[in-house]
C-alpha cells in the first residue's frame, strides 16, 4: 500500500528535523570544550579565545608576588582554583587578570617571552621577559639577582639588537662628549637612543644620540653601500690600482772597480796624489788630494755620492794622477 504524499513530507521533515538538532548539539559541545577537549564539570577553563589559559597550564601569579601556579581547575563562575608551586597551597576564585602567561609575545610592548633587554630604568641591568601580563605589560626576571618583577613596558627597556639613526647594535664608535673615548653599542633605546659600553672601563649608560657620537668606519659593516654615481648615466670610474707601479728603475750596477793603480813617483820625491770624479748630474767636478792614493779615491767618491747618491757615482771613472 503507497503511502500518500503528504505523509510522505512529514516524514522527510521529521528525519531532516532530527539531522539538525544532533549537529546543534555537536556544535554546542565542541564550542565548549577546551583545547584539551574537557566538558563543563571536567575541568573546562574557558575557550581558548575568553581567558587563554587551560586545565592544567602554568602560569605567573601577579598578585603574590609572581610565585609560578598551575591552574588545576575550574569554578561555574569562571574562575580559576590555582596550585602554588612553591608551596603546593590550593586557592581559588582567580581570574584570568591575576596572571601571566609563560609563553607568547605582548603585541602593546613589542617584546616576547625569553626575550633579554636592558632596563633601562634600573641602571641598565640586564633582564630577560618572563611573562606576559592580562594588560599586556611584561614579567621581568633581573639576570644578576634573579629578582621578578612586573608591570613593565616598552619604554622601560632597549632591545638588544636592531638599528637607529643608521648605526646598529654591536657598532664601536668615539664619544665625543667623553674626551673622545671608545664606545661600543649594546642597546637601543624605545625613543631610538643608544645604550653605551666605554671600552676602557666597561661601565654602561645610557641616552645618548647619534651627534654625540663620531663612527669609527662611517656606518656600521652590515650598512649595504650606497649605488655610485645616483642620478647619473655616468659610469663610476675604475678603480685606481694599488698599490701605485711607479717608474721602473734598472738595477743598481755593480760597483765600479776604479781606475788602475797609479804609478808610484821616482823615489826620493815628495809627492801626493789629485783625484777627479765628473759629475753627470750637476756637472760638477769632484776634486780630493792626498798623499795616500787609496785615501784621496775614497774622498773624492765621497764627496761625489753624498751630492748625487752613491749608486749614481759609482758608474763613472775617477782619475787620479801623481803630483809633487
Amino acid at each position: 500500500m503507497k503511502m500518500s504524499q503528504s505523509v510522505q513530507k512529514i516524514c522527510r521533515y521529521l528525519v531532516l528535523g532530527s539531522f539538525l538538532a544532533s549537529a546543534a548539539a555537536f556544535i554546542e559541545a565542541a564550542a565548549r570544550a577546551d583545547h584539551f577537549g574537557n566538558e563543563p564539570g571536567y575541568g573546562y577553563a574557558g575557550g581558548y579565545a575568553n581567558q587563554g589559559f587551560f586545565i592544567g597550564e602554568r602560569a605567573l601569579n601577579t598578585e603574590r608576588s609572581y610565585r609560578e601556579v598551575e591552574i588545576v581547575a575550574a569554578a561555574p563562575n569562571g574562575t580559576f582554583i590555582l596550585k602554588f608551586l612553591d608551596t603546593g597551597a590550593i586557592g581559588s576564585g582567580w581570574t584570568a587578570a591575576s596572571l601571566a602567561k609563560l609563553s607568547g609575545c605582548s603585541a602593546s610592548e613589542g617584546f616576547c617571552v625569553g626575550e633579554e633587554a636592558i632596563n633601562t630604568e634600573r641602571s641598565y641591568r640586564k633582564v630577560q621577559v618572563k611573562a606576559i601580563e592580562a594588560s599586556g605589560k611584561l614579567v621581568l626576571l633581573f639576570e644578576d639577582t634573579m629578582a621578578v618583577g612586573g608591570e613593565w613596558s616598552r619604554t622601560d627597556l632597549a632591545k638588544l639588537s636592531g638599528c637607529s639613526q643608521g648605526l646598529c647594535v654591536g657598532d664601536r664608535a668615539y664619544n665625543l662628549q667623553r674626551s673622545n673615548r671608545m664606545v661600543t653599542i649594546i642597546a637601543i633605546e624605545a625613543d631610538g637612543n643608544f645604550v653605551l659600553r666605554f671600552e676602557d672601563t666597561m661601565a654602561v649608560g645610557g641616552n645618548w644620540s647619534f651627534n654625540d657620537l663620531a663612527p669609527m668606519q662611517g656606518y656600521h659593516s652590515g650598512y649595504p653601500a650606497p649605488a655610485p654615481y645616483p642620478g647619473s648615466s655616468y659610469p663610476a670610474p675604475a678603480p685606481y690600482p694599488a698599490p701605485y707601479p711607479g717608474p721602473s728603475y734598472p738595477p743598481a750596477p755593480v760597483p765600479y772597480p776604479g781606475p788602475a793603480p797609479v804609478p808610484a813617483p821616482p823615489a826620493g820625491m815628495a809627492s801626493s796624489f789629485r783625484c777627479t770624479l765628473h759629475g753627470q748630474r750637476s756637472g760638477v767636478d769632484y776634486l780630493a788630494t792626498a798623499t795616500d792614493l787609496n785615501q784621496a779615491r775614497t774622498t773624492v767618491y765621497q764627496r761625489c755620492a753624498g751630492r748625487e747618491g752613491p749608486a749614481f757615482c759609482s758608474q763613472f771613472a775617477i782619475s787620479c794622477v801623481a803630483v809633487r
